[in-house]
C-alpha cells in the first residue's frame, strides 16, 4: 500500500520500502488500484520470482513467488494480524512458522485448468478470463502437467482437474457443461485419488476443492489429540 498526494494507492507486485514506477488499473473516489511496470529501489525481500508464470503480464497465481519465503510469511502474518485487530478487536502478535517440510515450491497437489478457445488448458491471468497457457506453476511439483498441452484438443469452456495423489498417480479429469448438463469423465487415471493420514487412507474425488489435503490433515492431526477421529473423508 502506497499514498500518492493523500490518495491510498493499492500496488501489485511491489513490496514495503520499495521505490517502484506504476500503472494505475483502476480509480476509485478514496483509493487507486495499481501495478508495478519498473522496480526503482527493490527489497532486500526481493528475489526472482519463484514461479516462472506468475507477474504483472502473467498468470494470477503465486502472488508474493517474488517475496523471500520467510518475508511472504511475515506480509502474510501482519494481513491476519489486521483483520484481527479491525474487526475482532484482538491484537495479535505471535508469529507464522512452516507447517511443514515441503518447501515454498512444489507442495501443491490439486489443481484446476480452463480450456481456452484454442484447444488448450491454462490459468488465468489476473482478473482476466484470458489464459496462460504456460503450465510452469512454481507452486506444483515437477512434471505434474506434463504433456496436457501436446497432441491434446481440449473442448474450449471446459474444465480440467489434476491431481498427483499420495501413491504418487495422477489423475486427471475433464467437465464439460452442455447448457444444464454437466459431463465429467476420467481422462487419466481414476475419479478418486489416493490420500493418506494417520495411518488411514481416503479416496477423494478429483473435482473436490482442495489444494493440498493430506498436508493440511496431518498438520490438524498433529495439532489435536482427537483428530484424528474426527477428521472427515
Amino acid at each position: 500500500m502506497a499514498r500518492h498526494e493523500g490518495r491510498v494507492v493499492f500496488v501489485r507486485y511491489a513490496l514495503p520500502g520499495e521505490r517502484v514506477r506504476v500503472r494505475v488499473t483502476a480509480e476509485r473516489q478514496s483509493y487507486w488500484h495499481a501495478e508495478v511496470i519498473e522496480v526503482l529501489d527493490p527489497s532486500p525481500d526481493r528475489i526472482e520470482s519463484l514461479c516462472p508464470i506468475a507477474g504483472v503480464t502473467g498468470a494470477g497465481c503465486c502472488d508474493l513467488a517474488f517475496a523471500a519465503p520467510e518475508a511472504a510469511r511475515a506480509l502474510k502474518a501482519q494481513v491476519v494480524a489486521d483483520q484481527l485487530k479491525r474487526l475482532g478487536g484482538y491484537n495479535w502478535f505471535g508469529a507464522v512458522e512452516p507447517l511443514s517440510d515441503a518447501g515454498p515450491t512444489g507442495w501443491r497437489t490439486r489443481v484446476r485448468l480452463e480450456v481456452g478457445p484454442y484447444c488448450r488448458v491454462g490459468f488465468h491471468r489476473y482478473h482476466s478470463s484470458s489464459l496462460v497457457t504456460d503450465l510452469h506453476c512454481g507452486q506444483l511439483p515437477a512434471r505434474m502437467l506434463d504433456g496436457l498441452n501436446s497432441g491434446r484438443a481440449w473442448p474450449p469452456g471446459g474444465q480440467v482437474n489434476v491431481v498427483l495423489d499420495d501413491d504418487g498417480q495422477r489423475h486427471v479429469m475433464l467437465t464439460v457443461r452442455h447448457g444444464r448438463r454437466v459431463a465429467t469423465s476420467a481422462v487419466e487415471g481414476e475419479s478418486r485419488a489416493v490420500q493418506r493420514v494417520g495411518g488411514r487412507i481416503w479416496r477423494v474425488p478429483v473435482t473436490a476443492f482442495g489444494r493440498r489435503i493430506a498436508m493440511r490433515r496431518r498438520c490438524t492431526a498433529a495439532w489435536s489429540p482427537i483428530g484424528r477421529r474426527l477428521l472427515p473423508a
